[in-house]
């Protein structure tokens, strides 16, 4: 990203949240780096529009050869002596498809200023905070929920919540707490004569038939009507403490009871003689989880390291005897990461995760319909690296091996920006993106081996305002 090469302006305002998974126009807008709208010293109006397109290599009946998307992002930001309020929002839309239509917003929250309190914050609202590195890092989704519009490239959001904040030169504590929760969300889906199916290239039907008897069985799929109060009325809390300055030795832990921010699925399995068909009714429950996370590292002006362990486990909820829901259990996550600098202008990164589920055993005397497991890796680890090769010009990769399932995931970036490094009040700028993803798996299995035969070069042109 053009921020992490040193092509944007670094002295981006105090406060500023640091995500690799936005996008550069996103980013110059959501840092409110410059504003071409201005109310007051402290007000801010931005934002950014992007159109993508992605064109697959190979050619498949379960999807189209290209799609397009387009983004709008507005984002308004105030700071007074009392009051501090954060709104933007993601309009995103595939242009063949209207029905595709979504919002998103990553914070929008209402809080205590600084200049009122400079080390005690209270916001209400939606507002994202770095909670966990590995969550970050591997975009897991456990503490902060993710938009999965693109499922290769997730964003983080925040919780909705109260929040509480103290923050000092080397302490920060943060408190939160809801009666309600948003389950994170992607790409939408809808049912069609018996199908589950999407505008998105990268929709993956569940399953089309299921084995009876040794009979090969089509699928009829039925959303059941959505309980939208069973859905969004989920009280959770957590809180988190760390330790260390902007340089040397930092530790964190944290501990939540919270909702588990990915919706869990059950179905229904019936077979009927005739016509043939396996009638699958689909349902959505929110199930809670405790989660604890110790993490520690070290940081120098050219290297980052650390390491984080999760403790996680779930609290199952009845469901029909009729019924048949995902298999889950405790879980342990390990991992490690951390990058460095070679040259002023070459950066190297790496990571690896560790993922242990202890699942209960397979009812071999029910239907055998395997629904998607809650992480999308469980034994993996990434290598990246970044290089500004001018003050214009970026070229980023990424290989990401899923150990489990003999799949592999390579991703590259060009990224150029035309015009000054931030917008001003008389022009914005232009940022052009060219990409490509290759995948290749052994399996066919996992996040990376169900997209095989997905190869893709995508483009995006932005105007950050």
């Amino acid at each position: 990203m053009f921020e992490e090469a040193g092509v944007l302006n670094r002295r981006a305002r105090p406060g500023c949240a640091q995500s690799s998974s936005l996008t550069i126009a996103a980013r110059i807008a959501m840092c409110g780096l410059v504003s071409s709208a201005t109310w007051s010293s402290s007000a801010h109006a931005v934002g950014f529009v992007r159109l993508e397109s992605n064109g697959f290599l190979k050619k498949s009946t379960e999807r189209a050869n290209q799609s397009s998307m387009l983004i709008l992002s507005p984002q308004l930001s105030h700071e007074g002596k009392i009051l501090k309020g954060e709104l933007d929002v993601q309009a995103i839309g595939f242009m063949t498809d209207r029905s595709s239509f979504t919002l998103e917003s990553k914070n929008s929250y209402l809080s205590t200023s600084t200049q009122l309190m400079p080390h005690h914050q209270v916001s209400i609202g939606r507002r994202y905070y770095d909670w966990s590195v590995v969550d970050d890092s591997w975009k897991m989704g456990m503490w902060s929920p993710r938009f999965l519009y693109d499922p290769l490239r997730p964003e983080q959001v925040g919780l909705t919540g109260a929040f509480y904040t103290y923050q000092s030169a080397k302490w920060r504590f943060l408190a939160y707490g809801s009666p309600l929760s948003i389950p994170e969300r992607g790409f939408p889906v809808r049912q069609d004569n018996g199908r589950l199916v999407s505008p998105s290239p990268f929709h993956v039907e569940p399953y089309k038939y299921v084995q009876f008897s040794g009979q090969r069985i089509p699928i009829r799929y039925s959303i059941q009507d959505l309980n939208l109060s069973k859905i969004l009325f989920n009280p959770g809390a957590a809180a988190s403490l760390r330790y260390g300055d902007k340089q040397g030795v930092w530790v964190q832990g944290m501990y939540g009871l919270l909702p588990i921010h990915q919706v869990n699925l059950t179905i229904e399995p019936t077979y009927t003689i005739q016509p043939g068909v396996a009638e699958i009714p689909v349902y959505a429950r929110v199930l809670h989880h405790h989660i604890a996370t110790a993490e520690m590292g070290h940081r120098t002006d050219t290297t980052n390291a650390w390491v984080s362990f999760t403790g996680e486990a779930p609290l199952q909820k009845a469901i029909p005897e009729n019924q048949i829901a995902g298999r889950m259990g405790p879980s342990y996550i390990a991992s490690v990461g951390g990058d460095i600098r070679v040259v002023r202008t070459v950066k190297l990164s790496g990571s690896a995760i560790y993922i242990h589920e202890n699942l209960p055993p397979i009812d071999t005397s029910s239907i055998d319909v395997d629904l998607s497991p809650r992480f999308q890796f469980k034994r993996a680890y990434r290598v990246g690296s970044l290089w500004d090769l001018s003050e214009r010009l970026n070229t980023s990769a990424n290989w990401t091996h899923d150990v489990l399932n003999s799949s592999r995931l390579m991703s590259f970036d060009f990224n150029l920006r035309f015009g000054h490094r931030v917008p001003t009040a008389r022009s914005g700028v232009w940022l052009v993106n060219l990409g490509a993803d290759f995948f290749a798996s052994q399996t066919d299995k996992g996040f990376i081996g169900q997209y095989n035969g997905n190869d893709r070069v995508r483009g995006g042109l932005s105007y950050a305002f």
